[in-house]
């Protein structure tokens, strides 16, 4: 039989079943685990401060995007008059009957 290994609280449970691992993750000391896991992540992680490089990258990018959008038309979709919407969606194939069966 398979164990379940919970890598945040650093132990086996002793069935791999659902019901286990979820009992499992809904404890308190699993919970207490998981976030100083993550705390501990966090805190060794450099914090991320923009520079000026970053800075100019997303103004070069931004400019480029709004400019390739005014290149683009802009292209219109039709609109449907009332009765289309009435009448509903075109019959396809699939949407008809099958054939009738031929006569023996």
């Amino acid at each position: 039989m398979s164990r379940y290994y919970c890598p945040y609280c650093n132990t086996y449970l002793t069935h791999d079943s659902t019901s286990v691992r979820r009992n499992h993750r809904a404890g308190r000391p699993h919970q207490t685990a998981y976030n100083a896991y993550y705390a501990r992540v966090l805190a060794e992680q450099p914090h991320f401060l923009p520079s000026v490089t970053h800075q100019q990258i997303f103004a070069a990018h931004a400019s480029n995007a709004s400019s390739a959008k005014a290149a683009l038309p802009l292209q219109q979709l039709p609109v449907p008059s009332p009765t289309d919407i009435l009448r509903g969606p075109p019959l396809t194939t699939a949407a008809l009957p099958p054939p009738p069966a031929p006569l023996p």
